[in-house]
């Protein structure tokens, strides 16, 4: 059966599915701020339909993606889930602010949808999903990254990053606490609901 998706985003990520997305799924729709509209609208194959807002596309999505950062998921999310439209989430980090996780969870039970937490960065997620069951109930995840990638986060504030030989640790706390640091939110959020067991949300 043909899939219909709502892509949301046109950066990196975005394009890298529209090029590898496997048939018989097609983006129908992308839906980007509405600044971006007539922009993006020349940027893809004529079929696909930009929008600023659901109400604008032409007919009802079977599943939407997000590939387009924290406040995508935040000010799409659960009008998507309340229409009853299936929704992935790239954006992990997101679902630590715990308003924001209730009111998925409360658009996913209004529209019968399910929200669906993605891999993103972290592989074995399902994995760690499972081992909750067998009694694991804490996880500790380490990163790496070279000192140029830590630019323009908090690591910047507090360490000299153009002069770091040695691996120095900056941070250390929860997956929750982490999830607003650019750059590790998606690891830490996929931790965090990986760890719980949390996957998705459908109507009984």
């Amino acid at each position: 059966m043909k899939a219909r998706v709502l892509l949301i985003g046109h950066g990196a990520m975005a394009q890298t599915v529209l090029a590898a997305l496997p048939a018989p799924a097609t983006v129908d729709f992308l839906l980007v701020r509405p600044h971006k509209v007539a922009a993006v609208q020349t940027k893809v194959p004529a079929q696909i339909q930009v929008v600023s807002n659901l109400a604008q596309c032409t007919h009802k999505p079977d599943f939407a993606l997000e590939c387009a950062g924290h406040s995508a998921l935040s000010d799409y999310g659960a009008e998507l889930l309340a229409a009853g439209i299936d929704l992935g989430v790239i954006s992990v980090g997101a679902l630590a602010d715990q308003t924001l996780f209730e009111q998925l969870q409360a658009a996913a039970l209004q529209g019968g949808a399910q929200l669906h937490v993605l891999a993103g960065a972290v592989a074995g997620i399902d994995a760690l999903a499972a081992a909750r069951a067998g009694g694991l109930d804490e996880v500790h995840y380490s990163s790496r990254k070279p000192p140029a990638s830590w630019k323009n986060t908090p690591a910047e504030q507090m360490l000299d990053l153009a002069r770091l030989n040695t691996a120095t640790v900056f941070y250390e706390g929860t997956a929750r606490e982490a999830a607003p640091v650019p750059g590790q939110c998606q690891c830490r959020g996929n931790h965090r609901t990986g760890r719980r067991g949390i996957r998705k949300y459908a109507r009984n």
